[in-house]
């Protein structure tokens, strides 16, 4: 007999993000923190504290438009992971408080 090898998970899976689309979003966050970064010395970048990842995606969505509009967006939470994991980027937190 013949014996046939087994190809399961041989495949590329459909849903995973190629390197072009992982470079386009790493080359949205590098430009918002190129445009915010003030202080060059410091090691965390700070941006203004009414950005929040929400509003970074929704400038991501029209940058992609604008940018790269035959180019299919990523997910709001792969966004999300690239942010939090490969960039040290916080928040400045309200400069008053309103209580």
């Amino acid at each position: 007999g013949l014996i046939m090898f087994d190809s399961r998970g041989k495949k590329e899976p459909a849903s995973k993000i190629n390197e072009e689309r992982l470079c386009e979003v790493k080359e949205h966050i590098n430009s918002l923190a190129n445009h915010y970064n003030q202080s060059k010395g410091s090691h965390r970048i700070y941006l203004p504290s009414w950005l929040n990842v929400n509003a970074l995606y929704t400038l991501y969505e029209d940058w992609m438009q604008e940018k790269y509009p035959t180019s299919k967006k990523v997910s709001k939470s792969y966004y999300r992971k690239v942010f939090n994991e490969q960039f040290n980027i916080g928040f400045e937190p309200p400069k008053t408080d309103n209580l």
